[in-house]
């Protein structure tokens, strides 16, 4: 079998989902119920911009399953290092990204017709806010507990070392000193 072109991180096909589906149907629950508290719609409002909404992430995530198929396909065209399938697997996932980034602004034009500017822009800082809280929570999920438990004794350790290392340092600077008097 070809190595992979970064062999030490897991292939595309390998690569478990970020989180099971009852666990995503929680966090965008969660992910609804906060957005509703910051951007306190009145009636009419959550008429309009709830289906919308969803049918914006319902399209957001068909275009997320689609690119991973897509970089399936690129990891096994660099591997079989067929260049000319290479290049539509590039130009397929350059067009999944266009269109991805179409349909944000289909959606923001339509809830631009929906919220107030004030409103807008609450969803804007919310969403952004938002999927950075939860990329590092995965991303902390994903860590090894090893990794977690180190990390703070390590971070200390090394600081002692440094400041052994400092003393040390200071110790031969004051003998050397006095041994030129």
């Amino acid at each position: 079998a070809e190595a992979q072109f970064f062999p030490e991180a897991p292939s595309v096909q390998d690569e478990p989902p970020m989180m099971g589906k009852r666990m995503h149907e929680k966090v965008e629950t969660l992910r609804i119920w906060k957005l509703l508290e910051v951007l306190d719609l009145s009636e009419q409002q959550s008429d309009q911009f709830l289906p919308a909404f969803r049918e914006y992430q319902k399209n957001e995530s068909n275009y997320t399953q689609k690119r991973r198929e897509l970089l399936q396909e690129l990891q096994q065209n660099l591997e079989a290092k067929d260049g000319k399938n290479l290049k539509l697997s590039i130009e397929k996932l350059k067009q999944n990204r266009l269109q991805m980034e179409q349909e944000r602004v289909r959606f923001l034009d339509k809830i631009d017709k929906i919220l107030s500017p004030e409103q807008q822009a609450k969803f804007l800082l919310f969403q952004h806010h938002f999927e950075g809280r939860m990329r590092t929570e995965i991303w902390e999920l994903r860590q090894p507990q090893i990794y977690k438990n180190l990390a703070q004794p390590y971070l200390e350790l090394e600081l002692k070392s440094l400041g052994d290392r400092f003393q040390e340092m200071h110790k031969k600077r004051f003998i050397y000193e006095d041994d030129l008097s």
